[in-house]
């Protein structure tokens, strides 16, 4: 019994709530081990993501709606991870994703295609059918690269540059203009 509620208990740690992912603190510890135990030597990405208007489909059809929009992503999220991708709820309306063994170009069609599959995704509400969408900031992990955090902040700021150019896209962060975000007060 006492070995059955220590992996309850475990699992309740790792485990978001809401969408059944992995939550932040298990992202942060697997992948950080990951890339720490050998300064992971592969190729990787990672991607950020999150809810396009978040806060307008909350306010305009309440937070059931905004959870279930929530668990919908992390549905077809699921459904798109190959083995061995990480994926988990970030925080808020925000997912993570760590590709291991993933070029750039690997990890860009990896991001269009799930920008793509969540854009054709739709909640049914009991008088109209609701679709949203995300923007997705991607980041390549680079040469024995040993701290997850560069790429974390890599990534989101990719994900802050495709907010601001019109949502609904994916941007990779070696093709940001940094001077340019500097300018528009997105690196932070």
């Amino acid at each position: 019994m006492e070995d059955w509620n220590y992996h309850i208990l475990n699992e309740m740690a790792q485990t978001d709530e809401l969408t059944q992912l992995h939550n932040r603190r298990h992202f942060m510890y697997a992948v950080g081990h990951l890339i720490q135990a050998s300064c992971y030597e592969g190729t990787a990405a990672l991607l950020i993501f999150d809810v396009d208007r978040f806060k307008v489909i909350n306010d305009t059809y309440g937070h059931d709606v905004g959870d279930r929009v929530l668990r919908s992503i992390a549905e077809v999220s699921q459904r798109e991870m190959r083995q061995g991708d990480i994926l988990a709820r970030f925080g808020g309306e925000e997912f993570i994703v760590f590709l291991p063994h993933t070029t750039k170009q690997d990890a860009l069609k990896i991001a269009e295609r799930l920008r793509q599959k969540l854009s054709q995704q739709g909640i049914s509400l009991q008088d109209q059918e609701l679709h949203f969408s995300v923007s997705v900031g991607v980041a390549e992990l680079g040469v024995a690269q040993c701290n997850l955090e560069p790429l974390i902040k890599q990534a989101d700021l990719a994900l802050y540059t495709a907010k601001y150019q019109g949502r609904n896209c994916v941007m990779h962060y070696d093709d940001l203009d940094l001077a340019s975000c500097e300018r528009l007060e997105l690196v932070r």
